[in-house]
């Protein structure tokens, strides 16, 4: 295969301490949903992709899943072979030298070869696709395919994969697994009102710093400060080559001081002294980044859509918390945010919309064929001074898109009115979060 044995040995010397058969024997706490998921993709695709921003979780996933067929006796650690491109000494191959590893490890651990292969952060290596492709038309492997900021939906992509891979989205923990990790299940209503001191406790701490694997079972901050940097340098300085390198990072603190927060890309440029082209690039890099997701204006036109201004939302509020900026006066656009996230991981982002009329409505739920109409107001409190407008918004949004029921997300309140013929239900975020 190689050239000698001692390449041999320095591969195969990487490649076990990332394989369940050789010296990788590092537990990760369960994610059931996504192995689930995974599970179910697998049998009906032999490509599955996972994205997500960097540090959600999305190798541990993989040996999650991995664990579950061998716990189950459907697989045993040989039929794994776990490839991390970030490696030393991988990164540096070819896509070539990829199915030269795939050959070493039928001749050194398994003859039969693997059934699953698992390439994490694999766009390191360019021409990657053409080797995940030939393996997908030529044997029964099955395949998952890991990378922070891949561009899946690339025409490039598309064309090399022929349409032979699914998709799915890690985000980092949602409030339901977050308090799973510091021991807390709940699995009924019971529980949740015997729980509810605890679980209002952890949403504190939630709301403002979010779910980060790594983050919630340490509580290091410098850990959220080192992602931040590390998403900006590697995801996005690194893989497209940019030399203003401080642009992005100014424009990243920018929108991290107004999440939830209604911007266009000409006030963006402006302030930065930059082209609107080259914020509507970086802008483009962070989102591919799965760092910002930028929500449209709803509007039956695509043209106006296009064409408004968006509300800029983070995929994790500690990267907003750790950039320094005031988290209390702000409490109402971390709690905004937090349902945001929520919303992308239930229903995408191609569902999700903000409704803007004379008063503003925070998030409509209207796919392509007009199902799934719901309008969702989000304040941290319903006050006297506060209820006309919240009220009027959700109204507004409701009466456009003939929604019948509306929802207002609070901090801690539950009440359920009438105004006119609309039904409005208020609910704390906590409930909303956990499905109760």
């Amino acid at each position: 295969m190689y050239n000698y044995s001692m390449q041999e040995d320095f591969i195969l010397n990487i490649l076990s301490k990332r394989n369940l058969w050789g010296e990788f024997n590092q537990k990760y706490l369960p994610r059931n949903l996504y192995t689930e998921r995974m599970n179910k993709l697998l049998k009906s695709e032999n490509i599955v992709i996972i994205t997500g921003v960097r540090r959600s979780g999305k190798s541990a996933l993989t040996y999650l899943f991995a664990e579950h067929l061998i716990k189950n006796k459907k697989a045993v650690p040989e039929d794994f072979l776990f490839v991390n491109a970030e490696d030393p000494g991988i990164k540096s191959l070819n896509r070539d030298d990829l199915l030269k590893v795939i050959e070493l490890y039928r001749v050194r651990i398994n003859p039969k070869g693997p059934k699953y292969i698992i390439w994490d952060e694999i766009d390191n290596i360019k021409g990657w696709q053409s080797v995940v492709r030939y393996i997908a038309e030529t044997t029964k492997i099955k395949q998952i395919v890991t990378s922070s900021g891949l561009k899946v939906i690339a025409e490039d992509d598309i064309t090399a994969l022929s349409g032979r891979f699914l998709h799915m989205t890690v985000f980092p923990l949602s409030f339901k697994e977050y308090l799973g990790f510091n021991g807390l299940e709940i699995h009924s209503y019971k529980e949740l009102l015997k729980n509810k001191i605890n679980i209002i406790r952890y949403l504190n701490k939630y709301i403002y710093y979010g779910g980060f694997p790594k983050y919630v079972l340490t509580k290091e901050k410098a850990i959220l400060q080192n992602y931040l940097s590390t998403i900006l340098y590697k995801d996005i300085v690194l893989k497209y080559s940019l030399k203003k390198s401080k642009e992005v990072e100014d424009l990243s603190y920018l929108l991290l001081s107004n999440i939830a927060t209604q911007i266009s890309q000409r006030r963006l440029a402006g302030i930065l002294n930059l082209s609107e082209d080259s914020v509507n690039r970086y802008i483009g890099y962070l989102k591919i980044a799965d760092l910002f997701y930028p929500l449209q204006k709803f509007d039956f036109s695509v043209k106006k859509q296009i064409r408004s201004k968006v509300k800029i939302y983070v995929v994790d509020p500690g990267l907003s918390s750790v950039a320094g900026f005031n988290i209390q006066e702000n409490k109402g656009h971390f709690l905004e945010n937090i349902v945001f996230i929520e919303l992308l991981r239930r229903y995408g982002l191609k569902s999700i919309f903000y409704a803007q009329n004379s008063n503003e409505c925070d998030f409509i739920l209207y796919d392509s064929l007009g199902r799934n109409k719901v309008a969702i107001q989000v304040t941290w409190e319903l006050t006297d001074e506060n209820r006309n407008r919240e009220v009027n918004g959700l109204k507004t949004a409701m009466k456009g898109l003939n929604i019948k029921e509306g929802l207002i997300v609070t901090y801690n309140q539950e009440d359920s009115f009438k105004v006119d013929e609309y039904k409005i239900k208020v609910v704390p975020i906590w409930k909303w979060l956990l499905n109760f």
